[in-house]
């Protein structure tokens, strides 16, 4: 299988990961010394071995809250040679019936180069902030 259309399948672990509440299946593909940023300012977590526990957490507590699902956008999916990157703007279905644009980006490399699977070596997952929130100025976008 080509990387891109590979790529696009690892996404979609990640976006039914989070549906589920289940993230077995994704955290097969992570790498052991995936980074992960997330929209939480304390969200920075360096290693599968940290990662898995954080993510099982937090994928129970999205599941008990009643946020249900997170939805492709468009996605952006591109590969060179054994690496390949995503980004995408998917929705996050809330309990109070509003959805919320995310934008996450990815990044994935070949176990093996050649063959074998893509591994998760990074992901960021985030929520736009208008720039004068942000940054108290107007900035031309």
């Amino acid at each position: 299988m080509d990387a891109e259309t590979e790529m696009k399948q690892v996404l979609g672990t990640f976006y039914a990961a989070i549906a589920s509440g289940d993230g077995s299946e994704w955290f097969g593909i992570l790498a052991p010394d995936v980074l992960a940023i997330g929209t939480d300012d304390a969200e920075w977590i360096q290693g599968k071995e940290a990662l898995v526990p954080a993510l099982t957490t937090q994928l129970r507590e999205m599941r008990e809250a009643g946020i249900t699902a997170l939805a492709s956008g468009s996605p952006t999916v591109a590969a060179s040679a054994d690496t390949a990157w995503a980004a995408d703007r998917p929705m996050l279905h809330l309990p109070n019936g509003t959805d919320a644009r995310l934008r996450i980006t990815m990044t994935a490399t070949r176990e093996n180069e050649g063959d074998g699977v893509l591994l998760v070596r990074q992901f960021h997952l985030s929520a736009g902030a208008p720039n004068e929130d942000l940054l108290d100025a107007k900035l031309t976008v």
